[in-house]
């Protein structure tokens, strides 16, 4: 399976781009601190970030059961 591009509107992008969207985000945020290329070099992970990863990846999972199960 070939991957599609996001629309760059989030207006145009259906719900399941969306969750897409919203995983592709958190993915990068978690993996921040393992790239060391200069806009990430210097990044230092803070409870923030943690509880924001938390937060979002519980919110992800509830909307990604919520629409398997239509």
């Amino acid at each position: 399976m070939r991957a599609r591009r996001l629309p760059k509107d989030p207006q145009n992008r259906d719900p399941l781009q969306r969750i897409h969207g919203v995983i592709d985000a958190l993915y990068s945020l978690a993996s921040a601190p393992l790239h060391l290329g200069p806009p990430v070099k210097d990044f230092t992970p803070m409870r923030a970030d943690a509880v924001a990863l938390t937060a979002g990846m519980a919110s992800v999972v509830q909307q990604v059961f919520t629409w398997l199960d239509r």
